[in-house]
């Protein structure tokens, strides 16, 4: 009897910790379109760890993480279809902004976004991929303005105003990179609404998911990008 009970204990403990690591690896990975550690031709640049919809490493090698997938994807099957970076900005200042690109391969459903840039305030590299169906990107904005301002209602008489070029070059990336979108949108819940003197784009995040642009050209979507989300903040915080 007593080496009945031990069994059922040890049974009963391999369970709970099974469970454990469940519930952790649900979490660690919540959000995340695919999950790159379940795929043989998606490595892991060493040191990225997931942390819910994306994946963070300490300091700044954003450009690291880039030439690796640049100079590794090609072998594995991949083709490049799309890229991006600060890289092509002559102004080193805009250079912790980041990079994006956009692979396809044969019997992968859709496109493999995998984009990312360096968090200033965390001092992190953050990564993001993203399984997504292949859409199109039309152009709203033909260059980044000398200056941006955000309401943070459509009703606000006063807006917040930036002359940073880092930032207004990435929030105008962000714009443009955005997936057109035909179907039915939520915009009630609004975040902001940049005016980019040219052009307003009104930003909704309808139930804390997927993020929407609308404007006079239509309406796009994007997922939340946290250095996009948290740089509207920071200009109304500190405007």
């Amino acid at each position: 009897m007593a080496r009945l009970i031990l069994a059922c204990l040890v049974i009963v403990s391999i369970a709970a910790a099974w469970l454990g690591y469940s519930r952790l690896t649900d979490d660690t990975y919540e959000g995340m379109s695919i999950i790159p550690e379940e795929h043989e031709d998606i490595p892991l640049y060493e040191g990225l760890e997931p942390q819910e919809h994306q994946y963070t490493l300490q300091g700044n090698e954003w450009q690291e993480v880039r030439g690796f997938y640049l100079d590794t994807f090609p072998g594995l099957g991949w083709r490049l279809v799309h890229e991006e970076s600060a890289l092509d900005d002559p102004d080193v200042s805009n250079d912790s902004s980041g990079f994006m690109t956009r692979w396809r391969k044969d019997g992968f459903d859709g496109e493999l976004w995998i984009s990312g840039g360096y968090n200033q305030f965390d001092d992190k590299t953050e990564i993001i991929f993203d399984q997504t169906q292949i859409r199109t990107q039309s152009v709203w904005l033909e260059e980044a303005p000398d200056s941006i301002c955000i309401y943070q209602t459509e009703e606000d008489d006063h807006c917040s105003r930036t002359e940073d070029p880092d930032i207004i070059r990435v929030l105008t990336d962000f714009v443009n990179a955005g997936n057109d979108w035909e179907d039915a949108a939520d915009l009630s819940e609004e975040l902001a609404v940049i005016d980019f003197g040219t052009l307003e784009v009104k930003v909704a995040q309808p139930e804390g998911g997927d993020v929407f642009l609308q404007s006079t050209e239509g309406v796009k979507t994007m997922k939340p990008e946290p250095e996009f989300l948290k740089l509207l903040e920071y200009v109304v915080e500190h405007n």
